[in-house]
């Protein structure tokens, strides 16, 4: 039951992003499908994203209920600083 779920929740963030975006990028998808509760400032920051792009991230994750403590946890964990 809970992995229905989780799928239930991952195809439900993908029509998210493809309708707010127009598009998904594979290894957004990708990282949904295994993890719907993913964290996109990881990603971005191990890619070496720019930083107003981050920022952005950080702002849309607090809106959605992320704390500061839980934001800086997975940059860190990536060892991005």
């Amino acid at each position: 039951m809970a992995e229905q779920s989780t799928s239930q929740r991952a195809e439900a963030l993908i029509a998210k992003m493809k309708a707010a975006r127009g598009y998904i990028y594979p290894e957004w998808e990708f990282a949904a499908r295994q993890d719907p509760e993913f964290v996109a400032i990881a990603l971005l920051a191990f890619r070496g994203g720019e930083r107003a792009g981050l920022v952005a991230h950080m702002q849309r994750a607090t809106r959605f209920g992320a704390t500061r403590e839980e934001i800086f946890e997975e940059v860190d964990a990536d060892g991005a600083k």
